[in-house]
């Protein structure tokens, strides 16, 4: 996981070699606690994210604090749950553990 990965400046992630997107969800809610270098360690914002071969990626639409977007590799993503409430959207919760080289 990393915090701010590089952007193009259509606030696009900018892909990594032999990288395809694959899908792109506009109007997600994103929440994510214990990360470095946010405030608190814990960030909710509102933006897009992209599914591709290699990760999921969450571009907030508007900066909160240093945070802009937030990149999970899927080989790191483990207990992955789909939530079905009975009031509340579905959603997605899961635990991406930090690769070797982030801080």
């Amino acid at each position: 996981m990393a915090m701010n990965p590089p952007l193009y400046s259509n606030r696009m992630p900018e892909p990594f070699q032999n990288e395809v997107y694959v899908l792109v969800r506009e109007a997600v809610e994103f929440e994510v606690n214990k990360i470095p270098g946010a405030s608190g360690g814990k960030v909710s914002a509102k933006g897009i994210i992209y599914l591709t071969n290699v990760r999921l990626v969450f571009v907030a639409n508007k900066p909160v604090g240093n945070f802009q977007a937030f990149d999970m590799p899927l080989l790191y993503i483990h207990e992955e749950k789909f939530n079905q409430p009975i009031f509340f959207c579905n959603n997605i919760s899961g635990k991406v553990d930090p690769f070797h080289g982030s801080k």
